[in-house]
């Protein structure tokens, strides 16, 4: 499946290695790879995404309620708010 993904985006255009990326949900930024956090706004939780397992159920978050953050200081904002971090992926 992802051979076909991948080949799919370099045909459109993009290489194999900015499609990864793409794939993955991994930021490529300024040379570096940032591993950002997926936040699910309805339950309230704050998931790693280089650590995210099944467990996490993050495939049943609705795309309206989700949202990926490179920034501590957000995550840090959101805790305060009554977020929690994910028990399976923040160990």
């Amino acid at each position: 499946m992802g051979r076909t993904i991948v080949s799919d985006i370099s045909r459109r255009g993009g290489d194999s290695f900015s499609a990864f990326f793409a794939v993955y949900n991994v930021f490529y930024l300024e040379g570096s790879i940032v591993n950002p956090y997926l936040i699910d706004h309805h339950n309230k939780i704050i998931h790693k995404t280089r650590f995210i397992t099944d467990q996490c159920n993050h495939k049943h978050i609705l795309h309206e309620d989700k949202q990926f953050t490179s920034i501590d200081q957000e995550c840090t904002s959101y805790v305060q708010q009554g977020y929690t971090f994910c028990t399976y992926c923040n160990r």
